[in-house]
């Protein structure tokens, strides 16, 4: 994804890293101030989130499509498919032990109220064979308006699988159009995050506004968990890119403009 170059670090001009905790200060300072009157600010935020939604989920699927038909060669994608399904179930894996060490060690969720009756039900834990299933969906419509990102790596390998085994032509317009609509929607995400200061700043103002004192209590230690959570992983990720692959984490994390 384009991203801030590093030119433009050098320039003077802060990137949009930079910019997202400077809206988040921002905003946390407004929420103190205004209290629960800076509500109005909170449909800027769930626009922004909407919008980032409306563009994730189309770009990861095409992004995969366009890497995967970008192949020639059936035993070459037959081997990159399997370490995708191996990389998908790996981290799965180990974000689900993660959680629950951080649950275990944090507690978050001790002493905040719920202002509604939490169902006890929480249902059988699935099979399987009913895992696996569910990650084929029925309707690919579906799988995308509910945002099923399993459902739809699933459904880009197929269709990548099937793109491969077309004649030349068919196959070729297929990979330059994949290839068009995973750049088009990199370009959708770059445009998106020109408000994200704008958006994080209201969702913090909005945040901070309506729970006040309570979020330096239960709901601090609840946040500070699932933070914490994401930065371990994100340290997995970057270890497994260090070691793995030859690129370097910082250069990496620079041209992805995190």
């Amino acid at each position: 994804m384009n991203g801030p170059t590093p030119e433009a670090g050098r320039s003077g001009k802060l990137g949009i890293g930079a910019q997202i905790l400077v809206g988040m200060a921002v905003g946390a300072v407004l929420g103190a101030i205004l209290g629960e009157g800076i509500g109005w600010l909170e449909p800027v935020g769930d626009l922004f989130i909407r919008l980032l939604m409306l563009a994730a989920i189309p770009l990861v699927f095409f992004n995969l499509l366009a890497g995967l038909t970008s192949l020639t060669d059936l035993r070459t994608f037959g081997r990159l498919a399997g370490k995708i399904a191996t990389f998908f179930l790996a981290t799965t894996g180990v974000a689900v032990v993660l959680g629950m060490m951080v649950i275990g060690v944090i507690r978050p969720g001790v002493g905040m109220t719920l202002t509604e009756a939490a169902e006890r039900d929480v249902g059988d834990v699935p099979g399987v064979a009913e895992i696996l299933l569910d990650l084929v969906p029925t309707n690919v419509f579906q799988a995308f308006a509910e945002g099923n990102v399993a459902q739809l790596v699933v459904v880009a390998v197929l269709l990548g699988l099937t793109t491969l085994l077309l004649p030349g032509g068919p196959r070729d317009r297929l990979r330059g159009a994949y290839a068009d609509l995973a750049e088009l929607f990199r370009k959708l995400v770059d445009l998106i995050l020109v408000i994200a200061p704008y958006g994080i700043a209201a969702l913090m103002a909005v945040t901070v506004g309506r729970y006040g004192a309570d979020l330096f209590g239960p709901m601090a230690r609840f946040v500070g968990g699932v933070w914490a959570a994401h930065l371990i992983m994100v340290l997995c990720y970057v270890v497994v890119l260090r070691l793995l692959t030859p690129w370097s984490p910082v250069d990496f994390l620079r041209r992805t403009g995190t």
